[in-house]
């Protein structure tokens, strides 16, 4: 599947970790980075970015140590691989191979902005199946969890949201997770939809709510089942909380907010006070005539 990569650089988180973190967990954090001669300059810039992201994210998982080393495989345009692949999709990973793969000639597309974000996206995933000891979690909670660790909730997140609920857009969350096999409009929105139900989670139980949730999967508890144990809430009833909440802040204010609503605001008072200006008129008129028809005509 793969086109031979000729270069390899090796990165070991060797860097000073961060207050908190132990530096035997920090050390232990490692990536291969493989790529062709015209990728390889790409490949040394990511294998220079910080690594203490990646191990935050890993303790944010449960994870005491990141595991063993993650293979990152820079593939380009000419390659089987992205021939076969959506031009909007940019990377992937594979949990069980440890394994990252990213299509690192596309300019990047949301969910990511850039080719870091979209590595610290992919190693999300490889670290979320180590978090659930190889059980799968649904597709819209392993994205969701992905953004969530991989970069903040932006401007553009909020938009698609706001987009997605506009157009009544409430899609079950069991039927999201094959929104991720759609067009790319719908792909986005599944994205944004798993985003915004995750950082709804942390918010309403904590940041250690999605250690605790795939810590049940580990242990072979199923994922609704895991979900109740570390939230106290069904899937259900979390799901009908997030769509009161959100269609809230994210259908209504921005539509009552906006410039449209403005100048209809505007609009309709013009309206209304045409209305009454004319009432008066025609009130001031009746007057006069009958004024006019009261008096005596002048010879």
């Amino acid at each position: 599947m793969y086109t031979p990569l000729l270069l390899q650089v090796a990165l070991l988180a060797s860097a000073a970790p961060p207050i908190g973190i132990e530096p035997e967990v920090a050390s232990a954090l490692e990536m291969s980075f493989e790529a062709s001669p015209r990728l390889a300059a790409k490949a040394r810039l990511l294998a220079e970015t910080d690594p203490r992201p990646l191990v935050l994210m890993a303790r944010r998982l449960g994870l005491e140590s990141p595991g063993p080393a993650i293979r990152v495989q820079l593939v380009d345009e000419s390659s089987p691989a992205a021939a076969a692949t959506e031009p909007w999709i940019h990377g992937w990973a594979y949990g069980s191979l440890a394994t990252v793969v990213l299509l690192a000639e596309r300019e990047p597309g949301y969910p990511d902005g850039s080719l870091e974000e979209l590595l610290r996206h992919e190693v999300a995933h490889v670290l979320i199946y180590r978090a659930a000891a190889g059980h799968d979690v649904p597709r819209w909670f392993n994205e969701g969890v992905a953004l969530e660790l991989s970069r903040p909730w932006g401007l553009e997140d909020r938009s698609r949201l706001s987009l997605a609920l506009l157009l009544n857009e409430r899609i079950p969350i069991t039927a999201l997770d094959r929104k991720f096999a759609g067009g790319r409009g719908e792909v986005q929105r599944a994205y944004a939809l798993s985003g915004a139900l995750v950082r709804e989670i942390v918010r309403a139980f904590g940041p250690g709510v999605l250690a605790e949730i795939l810590e049940g999967r580990a242990l072979g508890v199923e994922f609704e089942r895991a979900f109740f144990r570390a939230t106290g809430v069904e899937v259900s009833g979390f799901e009908a909380g997030f769509w009161r909440r959100y269609s809230l802040w994210y259908r209504w204010l921005p539509l009552v907010t906006s410039s449209l609503a403005l100048w209809l605001v505007i609009v309709l008072l013009a309206l209304w006070a045409g209305a009454v200006r004319r009432r008066r008129r025609a009130a001031l008129e009746a007057a006069w005539s009958e004024d006019t028809e009261s008096d005596p005509p002048i010879n």
